[in-house]
């Protein structure tokens, strides 16, 4: 093998190598908006409408579940809300409650 041909199969390794990370990268980069739909859970966090609520001190399973039976009577007043994610709408009504920052 020539010093060229050894030289471009090592910027080919170089190049595969870095997309590689980018690619690693880009899936783990968003993993907390990981399956989450943004449009729904912006919905779900705006819910209250910005109301300053005190932070709930209930664990997150019963925020969930709370946030679960909001979202029917919250959905009704809505015409959207049958496009919405309801897991996503619920991932962000609790982020709310808990007093988390926004995910988007």
């Amino acid at each position: 093998m020539t010093r060229q041909q050894k030289r471009a199969m090592g910027l080919l390794l170089g190049v595969a190598s870095l997309l590689v990370i980018i690619v690693v990268a880009a899936r783990d980069g968003g993993s907390d908006t990981s399956g989450l739909d943004e449009r729904s859970y912006k919905a779900g966090y705006g819910a209250f409408g910005g109301a300053n609520l005190p932070p709930s001190d209930e664990d997150r399973e019963m925020v969930e579940i709370r946030c679960e039976e909001f979202f029917r009577p919250w959905a009704a007043g809505h015409d959207d809300a049958v496009t919405l994610d309801r897991d996503s709408w619920v991932t962000g009504c609790a982020d709310y409650l808990e007093v988390r920052d926004s995910r988007f």
